[in-house]
């Protein structure tokens, strides 16, 4: 849903784009708005970590660049924002793998606590 997102705020700013040529000077404004309000809405819908940084800019989206795009945002959940995975490199993966299992072996969690966190670590549940 974050992808049909992005292209309703795309299609929103190319349509403003295209108003700016018949209504000149207020033209010019909502143009103006609304390419600023869909790039930052298309640059926090890819950074945001949770719903809750995104509904601003989603009831923003939904008033000046695109009511679709707008709703999708605001129907979004955070699930949606679960993108942890893509930005864990593999060193980092394996120094937290690493740490875990030092954990394990000193005693300081359980043989079933270190799977339950090694699972989620590897991505297996969310």
């Amino acid at each position: 849903m974050k992808t049909a997102a992005k292209v309703f705020l795309i299609l929103g700013m190319v349509s403003a784009v295209s108003t700016f040529y018949y209504t000149w000077f207020f033209g010019i404004i909502y143009t103006l708005l609304s390419l600023f309000i869909g790039i930052m809405t298309y640059r926090k819908l890819n950074t945001a970590s949770s719903k809750h940084e995104i509904i601003g800019w989603g009831i923003a989206s939904l008033i000046i660049v695109n009511i679709i795009a707008g709703i999708l945002i605001l129907c979004l959940k955070d699930s949606d924002f679960n993108n942890s995975y893509e930005t864990t490199s593999i060193s980092d993966l394996e120094t937290k793998l690493n740490e875990l299992d030092k954990l394990r072996k000193v005693g300081t969690i359980t043989e079933d606590e270190y799977q339950e966190l090694r699972k989620k670590l590897l991505g297996g549940e969310k």
